[in-house]
């Protein structure tokens, strides 16, 4: 019966191996052009893009996989997961709007201060389960109130004093 030899210098299966080979990959992607695109985007697992996507689902249909209607709180934990993940506030936005609720304000800013430290959403999230800026200013959560979007109107004076010069028609000569 022959003896199986032991070959010592095939590495191809140690753990040391796969790390020298997965930093063999990132420094590779770092000088070249594939790290910026990359970086900043981690790789998901299928649990965890079924989950985002059973998110988008929910949040475009307004129900919960049982048929009833997503709470506020609900809305508000499944965009803070999606923001966390990568997604982006115009994407979101076409998913959902965010809600208007009417709300005592003095009964939600206690709430909020209370619920924050605990769940610790952001500010985007809270906005899209109904949250107005002023209550959540007033939490604490955000430290103030963020600038108002778009360009300045500009208001065009009419001059009187220029008068239009009129073409004139007929043959050119």
């Amino acid at each position: 019966m022959a003896k199986k030899s032991t070959n010592t210098s095939n590495t191809a299966g140690t753990a040391s191996a796969g790390k020298k080979r997965s930093l063999a990959r990132r420094f590779n992607d770092s000088l070249t052009l594939k790290a910026v695109k990359t970086s900043t985007a981690k790789p998901l697992d299928k649990r965890t893009a079924r989950r985002l996507e059973r998110y988008r689902s929910e949040l475009k249909t307004g129900k919960s996989p049982r048929g009833q209607g997503l709470t506020p709180l609900d809305v508000a934990m499944r965009i803070d997961e999606l923001l966390t993940h990568g997604a982006k506030l115009a994407d979101l936005r076409k998913l959902i709007k965010p809600r208007a609720a009417e709300f005592d304000q003095s009964a939600l800013v206690d709430i909020l201060k209370e619920m924050h430290p605990i769940y610790r959403y952001r500010a985007d999230a809270y906005r899209f389960a109904g949250v107005s800026n002023e209550a959540l200013l007033a939490a604490g959560i955000i430290e103030k109130l963020p600038a108002r979007r778009g360009p300045k109107p500009v208001v065009k004076e009419v001059d009187s004093s220029k008068k239009g010069v009129a073409k004139k028609r007929g043959k050119a000569t």
